[in-house]
C-alpha cells in the first residue's frame, strides 16, 4: 500500500495527500512517489503487468500490484 503522488480524486483528499507527504518528508525522511515511478522500479527487478488499486476507503491510497515474470 502506498500513497501515489498527484493521483488523489477531491479536494479535501488532495489536502489530505499533501499533508501526509510533507508528514512523510519530515518525520521519515521520505516522500510520495508517482505511479509511473513505482512501476518502473517493479519492471526492473522483474515484475510483469503492474496494476492499481485505489482503496475506498482511504482516499489517495492504492496498492500497486504486479506479478513476477518468468
Amino acid at each position: 500500500m502506498e500513497q501515489i503522488a498527484g493521483e488523489t480524486p477531491g479536494s479535501t483528499a488532495k489536502a489530505f495527500a499533501r499533508l501526509q507527504g510533507l508528514n512523510f518528508f519530515n518525520d521519515l525522511e521520505g516522500q510520495v512517489y508517482a505511479y509511473d515511478e513505482i512501476v518502473g522500479w517493479l519492471r526492473k527487478v522483474g515484475f510483469a503487468s503492474p496494476r492499481r488499486i485505489d482503496l475506498r476507503r482511504a482516499p489517495g491510497f492504492s496498492v500497486v500490484m504486479g506479478r513476477k515474470a518468468r
